[in-house]
């Protein structure tokens, strides 16, 4: 059977949306009044290293658990 409407022949297919479920939750962090300044002392790059690798030992910890 011929496409019907010739102008789509060439588009590429949509992709499916991934759940909302899937995406990754925004991390929220606490710096005590008395030690903000010091952590915003710091250069932003150690602070987000700093942050990354909480994360990722935190989700680690996490999928140890689910699998125990």
């Amino acid at each position: 059977m011929a496409n019907q409407n010739p102008n789509t022949s060439g588009l590429k297919k949509i992709p499916k949306i991934a759940p909302e479920g899937s995406a990754q939750k925004p991390v929220q962090v606490r710096v005590p009044a008395s030690q903000y300044d010091a952590w915003m002392s710091l250069p932003a790059k150690e602070r987000n290293d700093y942050l990354r690798k909480a994360i990722a030992d935190k989700l680690a910890e996490k999928q140890k658990l689910a699998s125990a």
